[in-house]
């Protein structure tokens, strides 16, 4: 008899957990949950950005965005850094997106962190910290 207690006790104990653990994860899984997935955060496409020099001057440039990840860069000179598919002389690592959203789940920012690295030596040539003018 005690141990159908405890087993009755055990069952009614994991189910309330379960119950509880299923409804929050549904509230956070749900659409009007201010947390929103980050599918599909941003088209894609061209964007404007900024990056800051090693002075303390912006640079604005234009990136491309794929799979909610930069890449491609293009600067105001016309040069273009991308992820490697036109170069063999580079690694170009990074770019995967930060987003910051406000409670109605609207992006208010992304940003995003892109290493260049020769691809020969391995030596580090340049970071750039970007931040998507939205």
């Amino acid at each position: 008899m005690k141990r159908k207690l405890v087993l009755i006790l055990t069952l009614f104990a994991f189910n309330c957990l379960f119950k509880t653990n299923a409804q929050s994860l549904n509230h956070e899984l749900s659409p009007s949950s201010k947390e929103k997935s980050l599918e599909a955060v941003l088209k894609d496409g061209w964007y404007p950005a900024f990056v800051f020099n090693d002075k303390p001057d912006m640079i604005q440039l234009m990136v491309q965005i794929s799979d909610n990840k930069v890449v491609a860069m293009r600067f105001e000179t016309g040069s273009l850094l991308d992820d490697g598919r036109s170069t063999e002389l580079y690694n170009y690592i990074g770019g995967n997106l930060n987003i910051k959203r406000n409670e109605n789940g609207d992006i208010i920012k992304a940003s995003t962190r892109v290493s260049i690295v020769e691809k020969v030596t391995d030596n580090y040539l340049k970071a750039f910290d970007i931040y998507l003018k939205l």
